[in-house]
């Protein structure tokens, strides 16, 4: 990201009229009116507090939210005192009303570059498609993203999560809970999760992530490319693929999961359809390093409740414990070195002291885990997204 042109404030003390949000002793009460007045390369700092928000973000930007700060903007914990982003709804011109957190559209020749650190983005639901939310129509009837909508219609998404969490979102647009990202029209989208957890989302497919890379006629090379690192992703409830969808529907979609935690998602399709697992690759590529896949549930029982891989799909595993993987329709799982398929022993997401996994990763890269405890703290880093702490 370019370098800060300018600091705002943010607190629901502060006030808004004839504000500039420039002074931290004289906040901006909303952070709408801080997004007003900022220019590309600002730093927008927001209080601990909830906000009910519908964040629009449609013209070439770049741009830093920091959450978590005292009322006084001195200290910051964006982990026990986040931000809270709550969906407000908001009234289209056709009349239907949305209540994402955040959308992201990117046209041709615009881009987007935002970073969130130190939010909970909560209470969103997608009620409508991309074209009534005045983006250029999606290609398929996957666009819903209750907390965090992107799509780089032509143009160009950078966006960062990181120590953030994504809980509690849904969306009647049949996929997409927590997050949607999306390419069309020769877009392309990066999306960095760090140190977050995408928890507790609610839709019927796609709870936590769905990400579509979709290219159709004689549109330009589409690309989405997901990086999750440090991050869990748990809780989550579907028909299918409850953890993470990708999709490269003509485009090419990348999934790379680092040092994280996948459990505990569950599956439950209709009677009349097959169940998908947590992880669904459906011509796209999946990069899991130092990452737990396990204990993800699919009812009724069948093959790949962990993960699964078709058309033409590819896992790559380096050092990572997979419980139930299925790959059909021409998917492929290859075994990089170094990886497991054992019962982790976990503790919610922490390793329990004799967990298999402790001392069993890749140290390559490797900084601090989820809680931001060093990696190794032992004799060889571990695999997850928490460091075991003798």
């Amino acid at each position: 990201m370019e370098s800060h042109a300018a600091n705002r404030y943010v607190s629901r003390r502060g006030g808004n009229d004839g504000s500039a949000c420039a002074v931290a002793s004289a906040p901006c009460k909303t952070i709408a009116r801080a997004l007003a007045v900022a220019q590309s390369g600002d730093t927008i700092n927001v209080a601990g507090e909830k906000h009910r928000v519908s964040l629009r973000f449609d013209t070439s930007t770049t741009l830093a939210l920091v959450g978590g700060w005292d009322p006084t903007f001195a200290t910051r914990d964006p982990v026990n005192r986040p931000t809270v982003l709550k969906g407000k709804a908001r009234k289209y011109g056709t009349g239907i009303s949305d209540k994402r957190v955040c959308t992201i559209v990117a046209e041709l020749g615009e881009a987007i570059d935002l970073s969130f650190d130190g939010f909970a983005i909560t209470g969103g639901k997608a009620r409508a498609t991309g074209d009534v939310l005045g983006d250029p129509h999606f290609p398929l009837n996957q666009d819903g993203g209750g907390g965090v909508y992107a799509h780089a219609a032509g143009g160009t998404i950078a966006l960062t999560v990181l120590r953030s969490v994504i809980t509690h979102n849904k969306s009647s647009v049949v996929a997409g809970g927590g997050l949607f990202v999306g390419a069309s029209r020769g877009g392309s989208a990066e999306v960095t999760l760090d140190r977050t957890e995408i928890s507790d989302n609610q839709v019927d497919y796609a709870g936590g992530i769905e990400a579509v890379a979709a290219q159709t006629g004689s549109d330009p090379p589409t690309s989405v490319h997901v990086t999750v690192v440090n991050s869990i992703i748990t809780g989550n409830r579907t028909e299918g693929a409850a953890a993470i969808f990708m999709l490269g529907y003509g485009g090419q979609a990348v999934l790379d999961l680092k040092d994280s935690t996948v459990t505990a998602n569950s599956n439950e399709p209709e009677p009349d359809e097959d169940g998908e697992g947590a992880i669904v690759l459906n011509r796209a590529v999946a990069n899991l390093t130092n990452t737990v896949l396990w204990g993800n549930s699919l009812q009724p029982a069948a093959p790949g409740a962990d993960l699964q891989g078709g058309d033409v799909a590819v896992a790559n595993l380096d050092h990572s414990d997979v419980g139930d993987a299925a790959s059909i329709f021409g998917g492929v799982v290859n075994d990089l070195g170094g990886s497991v398929s054992v019962n982790p022993q976990l503790l919610g997401f922490h390793l329990a002291s004799g967990s298999p996994l402790i001392d069993a990763g890749a140290c390559t890269g490797a900084v601090t885990d989820f809680e931001g405890d060093p990696r190794p703290s032992g004799a060889g880093c571990d695999i997850g997204a928490d460091e075991f702490v003798p």
